[in-house]
């Protein structure tokens, strides 16, 4: 059984999952769901599904506000609120399955055939001290702690671990102040951190944090301003992952 043509959300009839003869399965054998920015495919035999109408749709039909949802995604602290905000039309389950369900009746199928060129990758390679390492386990750990009951006691071991070893490691401080919350006002470590690493927006952040936390705004609007200067590009300090994760 394979799914050709269809996105279908909820109790949708499951009309573009067809086996191999054309004729439609047991309404068991397989399922799309979708509650906004989720679309999932349930099979009992594990058939491989297309989610083809929903890409189709967005970027034939939305493909400004598509391209915005991407580009925000990654800075965005809940996806699904994200998702509202860029499509707030569909927002609801009932509307995205109409939306979709009038798409796949009236839609026209285009098949579009294009040379890739292999895309081709520099690595590059550097030595990482001890504090380093025990600060990258710790950012793992923080990406798991809510669905691994272990990973908020060993996120701090880690953590205490690599602030042992480097007080000033930039990775670690950033963890303990913009993914965990702790110890964001100490303004002393945040200035060194700045002195360490002056080309480093990650310590003006942790910086802009301090006095945002100390209720400081003109010192806050300062530090933020320069770590835009040197390249973040947010406009807060916000406890995203892929702050704390990006190379310094």
């Amino acid at each position: 059984m394979r799914c050709t043509e269809g996105v279908f959300c909820g109790r949708a009839p499951l009309r573009a999952c067809v086996d191999r003869d054309g004729s439609n399965p047991p309404a068991e054998h397989g399922a799309l769901t979708c509650d906004g920015s989720n679309v999932r495919c349930r099979s009992s035999r594990e058939a491989p599904c297309t989610l083809a109408v929903f890409v189709h749709y967005r970027f034939n039909h939305e493909r400004e506000r598509f391209q915005r949802f991407q580009a925000g995604l990654a800075s965005a602290t809940d996806a699904k609120v994200y998702w509202k905000q860029i499509f707030p039309d569909l927002g609801s389950t009932e509307a995205f399955e109409r939306t979709l369900s009038r798409y796949r009746e009236d839609g026209d199928y285009v098949k579009y055939t294009a040379l890739i060129p292999r895309p081709h990758f520099n690595f590059v390679t550097r030595s990482v001290s001890d504090g380093e390492v025990h600060a990258l386990r710790a950012l793992l750990y923080a990406t798991a702690k809510e669905h691994n009951g272990d990973a908020p006691a060993l996120l701090r071991a880690e953590l205490a671990e690599s602030l042992r070893q480097e007080p000033l490691n930039l990775r670690a401080r950033m963890v303990e102040r913009l993914l965990i919350g702790e110890n964001v006002g100490d303004l002393d470590t945040a200035q060194a951190l700045t002195s360490k690493y002056p080309q480093a927006w990650q310590a003006w952040l942790v910086l802009a944090a301090a006095h945002r936390k100390r209720r400081d705004d003109k010192e806050f609007g300062v530090a933020l301003e320069h770590a835009r200067a040197i390249g973040f590009q947010g406009g807060a300090p916000t406890p995203t992952l892929p702050n704390v994760a990006a190379p310094y």
